[in-house]
């Protein structure tokens, strides 16, 4: 009897410690061991039940908990933005119908999604243009979604690559080879006994199945890492036909992915945020219905996509329900089992009762729900029961980044962290649904109290976002209404681009609300101009507005019609007439016109027509700039900027107030400069100074309200499209919709200026990016097709040193942080950081500049170049390189295709700097106002002027740097006489060896 007892007690230990057999075996032992006859037997059963223990004790150690390290999910570049109202145009352009675009805008609106989620840019295109879903294309959002998130989760947890023994990937429609987790592997150079696992096909709800993988894994697997990576690709999956029940993922899915490391070491138990608890997978693949619920498929037309079927919310809730089914009695108190066995026997005695729908927040702290849509959202709270405050995480992750699929639950997690914080032992519910069809939920307890910022959430305000949502309704009329005005655009490769359509001037639509001023999310200023449409009810209410929205948008197009017919009739007058186009003849040394003798500028021996031919005469009528300096950077176009505007920059520390702090403006910051209030003004006066009409090198020229660079033709296309009325209201002195007695900062009285002075002004920008940005020169034809270019080029070498100085100043690079600017290691530091930092760049830009050369077609080596140097960013400002900067003939040859000779103006760095008067002089003449009312000639103040660290660069380095932009200096020389620029040529090759000389004399060393 003591043997039978003792075996089943071992067995019963060695199965599971909480058996209740164990309990009864050792009652029986117990019994038997009150007879003094079994003393022996009872020495005997003590010893196997020690040797049961260290089996236990083994097996505890072995089977290690599995913990959540942490997790990181992406948030793309800002350029990926999109908003509703630039999806719903991009959908508009595309051969759809009325029924089919006003499907879509539905869907869109009532989403509940916001106006910041993310769409790779390659899929952000407009009429006109085709989306890039290319293979290339699909890894490098791959690349920049998901490679860099896993690259954060490792800076932020300290693991290094090789340490992961696990892999698992989870992306259900992208599946190339070699495989995405292989990937991952060959970017992060992981260990070879890396084990990978690559899941495709699971649907939105993989990210629980990776976890159940790699625990499992991770069981046979003791003391080491395993990365679960979710995420799901969307430039291949683009759905281009008209079925409906195929077009909603289009409007519902975005960019994003998440990165989680998991551990089974217990030495690591200390620093992890949760451990995994209860996990439950339901799957309803047997039933057809639900099988083919969410079905990727061909259209009729052969369009490849993912249909949903109207069955799919009811297979949903029979999913749901069996899942919760389950997980209830794991997971749930005894009190909740309780109340659900006394209603399930209420109801089979009869009484007609609705079945207990248990309290899950009881189980549960924090509930992460699949952010499938506003739809489901809604559901999961009604038949749980849950309070708003349980559904605003997955709320907030919706309207924030939309349906990013499988990582989703992550992104709501990562909200609860960086908005409310957990405790210790607080349980986290995720609940995913995927194709199949299947639900898996999840609970992680966390193992410490901690609250975490998530870099996803920086910036991020609840209460806009309510404010918004509460407006969708209204939103969503208006664009209905706005989609009976627009017929059916042409298909993608016969329609012009968007941005030729825009209106100069264009008032705000009274169909669409103006923009809201804090940047981002802009819903005003689309109506176009040429769309008609016939009325397709017989209402006469319907009737009456579709025909006011006609006059409107025919009212619109002809004033456009109007300004560019002016611009051409003003360049034909002024070619045919020989007057209009201001030829400016040289002048001699010793005299100027409208400048009298003057000291302070020698006269320069000789100074070559800077442009081509006789330009057309501009329109001072309209409140729109008609010079922009393109570039380059550290070429003197700050000084050239600030002597016609009268304006003397202070340093960021000068123009920060007591206790505030300063960033740099930026285009779209209208909170700050378009308000036309007196704390606005103030701000301008600290940081800009006031125009002065006294320092003001001409009183026809002015610079626009806000900076010296207003940053809006680099960037992204759909930002060009989307925000001219912003960026023409820059230069009125007006802010959109205010009250045009609140001058802005730029234009007080101090300025010597009233409104009535404002329409006769030449106004300017000087944004130096503009001249590298690829998309720049069209979008610049394209919006301001009588416009002037000024371009000042400096000797490349000594240009990129002055740059990469100037960056190091900044305190980009880490080496120089921390040391003392004088200091020995200081110098040390920015010697070996210029050197590296420039070697590298000519390397990165010889390779790309190699890929193009391989072209035959011009235009497509200069499409290679560029594609190479944005390296799949749609802005180049992202990816600065100083050696890059100086390839004139590279960025000038754009702008020369786009622009006629005679409106660029090619200057000499050198040439500027030593006959400032001058030259300015010939600009005041080119653009056709009278030079007598110039400022008398004197000393021009010196701008920007940086000191080079006592520190010498190797010998023969800066003549590296200059024999590397040899070949293509001489492009440009050629390129420029090419085009008739013989003069500037000319000059640019008397100076820059003269600069070159001095830059070697200063910087390197004996």
């Amino acid at each position: 009897m003591v043997a039978a007892g003792a075996a089943a007690a071992v067995a019963a230990w060695v199965a599971s410690a909480d058996s209740p057999e164990l309990w009864e075996a050792l009652e029986v032992l117990m019994a038997a061991a009150q007879q003094p006859s079994h003393s022996l037997v009872l020495s005997a059963v003590l010893c196997l039940l020690s040797a049961a223990a260290a089996v236990l004790l083994y097996r505890w150690w072995s089977t290690a908990p599995v913990y959540l390290l942490d997790f990181s999910v992406r948030r793309p570049d800002d350029s990926w933005q999109t908003t509703r109202l630039a999806a719903y145009f991009r959908a508009a352009a595309k051969d759809f119908g009325r029924t089919e675009l006003d499907f879509q805008a539905k869907m869109l609106w009532s989403s509940a999604m916001g106006n910041e989620t993310y769409v790779p840019p390659w899929m952000l295109v407009e009429a006109g243009e085709c989306e890039d879903t290319s293979l290339e294309k699909a890894r490098l959002e791959f690349d920049m979604v998901v490679v860099e998130a896993v690259r954060d989760l490792l800076a932020k947890t300290g693991v290094t690559p090789d340490e992961i023994g696990v892999i698992v990937v989870n992306c259900s429609l992208f599946c190339p080879t070699p495989s995405l987790s292989a990937h991952i592997i060959n970017q992060l150079n992981m260990s070879p006994t890396t084990l990978s696992y690559n899941l495709g096909g699971m649907g939105c709800s993989a990210s629980p199945i990776a976890v159940d993988l790699a625990r499992k894994v991770l069981e046979l697997t003791p003391n080491t890492y395993a990365l679960v990576v979710s995420t799901e690709n969307i430039t291949q999956n683009k759905y281009k036909g008209k079925e409906r029940s195929m077009l909603i993922p289009n409007v519902l899915f975005r960019a994003g992915g998440a990165a989680m490391l998991l551990t089974n070491k217990r030495s690591e138990a200390w620093r992890c945020k949760y451990r995994l608890g209860v996990m439950v997978r339901t799957n309803l693949s047997a039933d057809p219905v639900a099988y083919q619920c969410c079905w990727e498929m061909e259209d009729s037309e052969g369009h490849r996509g993912v249909r949903l079927s109207r069955d799919l919310i009811k297979v949903a809730g029979k999913a749901l329900k069996s899942n919760l089914t389950l997980l209830g009695p794991k997971v749930l108190p005894l009190s909740e089992k309780a109340a659900f066995v006394v209603n399930l026997l209420r109801r089979k005695l009869g009484q007609k009762l609705p079945p207990y729908v248990p309290n899950f927040t009881k189980a549960a702290d924090h509930i992460c729900i699949h952010t499938g849509g506003r739809g489901v959202i809604d559901a999961i709270q009604s038949e749980l029961g849950l309070s708003d405050d349980y559904v605003e995480p997955s709320r907030a992750a919706l309207y924030r980044y939309g349906n990013v699929s499988s990582s989703s639950c992550w992104y709501v997690l990562s909200f609860i962290e960086s908005f409310r914080g957990v405790k210790k032992g607080d349980r986290v519910l995720q609940l995913a649904f995927g194709s199949g069809f299947k639900v898996n939920s999840v609970v992680w307890i966390a193992n410490r109290s901690f609250r975490q910022e998530h870099h996803a959430w920086q910036g991020f305000n609840l209460e806009a976002m309510y404010d918004d949502l509460a407006g969708l309704d209204a939103e969503l009329k208006n664009v209905l209404q706005l989609s009976e005005q627009r017929e059916a655009e042409r298909a993608c490769d016969t329609h012009p681009p968007v941005y030729t359509e825009l209106m100069w001037g264009v008032a705000a639509s009274p169909l669409l609300p103006a923009g809201d001023g804090k940047g981002g999310a802009r819903r005003g200023g689309w109506l176009q101009g040429r769309r008609g449409g016939g009325v397709p009810g017989a209402l006469l209410r319907v009737a009456l507005n579709l025909a006011l929205l006609l006059l409107l948008a025919l009212a619109l197009q002809n004033r456009s019609r109007a300004y560019f017919a002016r611009q051409r009739a003003a360049w034909a007058g002024g070619s045919a007439a020989g007057g209009g186009g201001h030829a400016v003849a040289l002048h001699a040394p010793g005299g100027a016109p409208g400048g009298g003798a003057g000291g302070g500028e020698p006269d320069p021996a000789w100074l070559p027509p800077p442009w081509v031919g006789s330009p057309p005469a501009l329109d001072a009528t309209a409140c729109t700039p008609q010079l922009l300096v393109i570039g380059g950077m550290k070429c003197g176009t700050s000084a050239l900027f600030h002597y016609l505007n009268g304006t003397v920059p202070r340093s960021p520390k000068a123009a920060k107030a007591p206790g505030a702090s300063w960033s740099p403006p930026a285009f779209g910051d209208d909170q700050v400069f378009l308000n036309g209030t007196p704390a606005s003004a103030a701000y301008c006066a600290r940081f800009y100074g006031l125009p002065d009409a006294a320092r003001r090198f001409h009183p026809g020229v002015i610079g626009s309200i806000v900076t010296k660079e207003v940053h809006f033709f680099d960037q992204d296309p759909v930002t060009v499209a989307t925000r001219s009325r912003e960026y023409f209201a820059k230069f009125a002195g007006v802010a959109p919709g205010d009250d045009p007695a609140a001058r802005s900062c730029a234009w007080p009285a101090a300025a010597g200026l009233s409104p009535g002075d404002a329409p006769g002004l030449v106004r300017m920008e000087a944004t130096v990016m503009y001249m590298p940005h690829p998309p720049a020169a069209r979008l610049v034809a394209d919006t301001l097709p009588g416009v002037r270019l000024v371009a000042l080029l400096r000797e490349p070498a000594t240009r990129a040193l002055s740059s990469i100085n100037m960056v190091a100043q900044r305190g980009d690079f880490a080496e120089l942080k921390g040391l003392a600017r004088a200091s020995p290691a200081y110098n040390a530091a920015w010697r070996a950081v210029v050197v590296r930092e420039l070697r590298k760049e000519m390397g990165t830009v010889a390779a790309c500049f190699a890929a193009g050369d391989a072209r035959a077609d011009a235009d497509a080596r200069i499409a290679a170049v560029d594609a190479c140097m944005l390296d799949g960013r749609p802005r180049l400002s992202e990816r600065v390189l100083d050696v890059h900067l100086g390839m004139y003939a590279h960025h000038l040859e754009r702008w020369l295709r786009v622009f006629p000779a005679d409106r660029l103006l090619v200057w000499s760095t050198k040439a500027f700097k030593e006959a400032p008067w001058h030259h300015m002089q010939q600009l005041v003449t080119w653009l056709g106002l009278d030079p007598a009312a110039s400022k008398a000639r004197g000393d021009f103040l010196k701008l920007h002027k940086r000191t080079y660290p006592e520190a010498s660069l190797p010998r023969g380095f800066v003549s590296e740097l200059a024999a590397f932009y040899a070949p293509h200096n001489d492009r440009l020389f050629a390129l420029l006489e090419s085009h008739g620029y013989a003069a500037a040529a000319a000059q640019l090759r008397a100076a820059w060896p003269l600069e070159l000389a001095a830059t070697i004399e200063r910087l390197e060393e004996r």
